[in-house]
């Protein structure tokens, strides 16, 4: 940035999309799900799927992606290039972001649907 511009001591600039969150009274989950609401699920929905905050513990974020997010072999590439850049950009704290890797109930339910066919 090089116009001079004066930032409010209670809102930081976001690095990559321009989003300013407040640090005064909002929790780091609150600042968290605001980053996730604003920078990342619009871009995850574009492409069927979506992410879950499950918890923050010593500077790491838990999360869970869903969808067509959850199955896609190259969420790895989501959770590092956009999810860990978004949330590190406008939350200096955040030292990582891992995902938890999981299997949906839906895509359970069909697996057992396939099962109960070829071994009934």
């Amino acid at each position: 940035m090089s116009k001079n511009v004066a930032w409010h001591r209670s809102v930081k600039p976001h690095f990559y999309t321009g989003i300013s969150i407040e640090r005064n009274g909002a929790t780091m989950q609150e600042r968290i799900e605001a980053i996730l609401d604003q920078a990342v699920r619009p871009k995850l929905a574009s492409h069927g799927g979506n992410v879950k905050f499950l918890s923050v513990v010593d500077g790491v974020v838990y999360i869970q992606l869903l969808g067509q997010c959850s199955a896609c072999p190259a969420s790895y590439l989501t959770v590092e290039q956009l999810i860990a850049q978004e949330l590190k950009g406008a939350i200096p704290e955040i030292q990582a972001v891992a995902a938890q890797q999981s299997v949906s109930e839906e895509l359970l339910t069909q697996a057992r649907g396939l099962m109960g066919r070829h071994h009934g």
